[in-house]
């Protein structure tokens, strides 16, 4: 993934949370105050359980992702030193 790419993930991931909590503390406060019903509480969990889900199944994506990054780059890297290396050995006859 691209640094752009990972930034724009990181602002998309923000974004959520940042929405996410304002629903929450407004919740709080219209629960504390009277101003919503039960079935709407209810509602209002249910909907912030689904988000949370949301955050955590991206949060292992991304865990995910970085675990297939950085065999890649180690594999990657070994293939090209060995290949450096066997070139180094070429020169040597030559």
């Amino acid at each position: 993934m691209s640094d752009k790419a990972l930034d724009e993930e990181h602002e998309k991931y923000i974004k959520e949370h940042s929405a996410l909590f304002a629903n929450y503390a407004k919740a709080e406060f219209m629960i504390k105050h009277n101003y919503i019903s039960k079935q709407d509480r209810l509602d209002m969990a249910e909907k912030q359980e689904i988000a949370l889900n949301r955050v955590e199944k991206q949060e292992k994506r991304r865990e995910r992702l970085m675990k297939q990054i950085i065999p890649r780059f180690v594999l990657y890297f070994a293939i090209m030193t060995l290949i450096y290396l066997f070139f180094r050995w070429l020169s040597m006859y030559t």
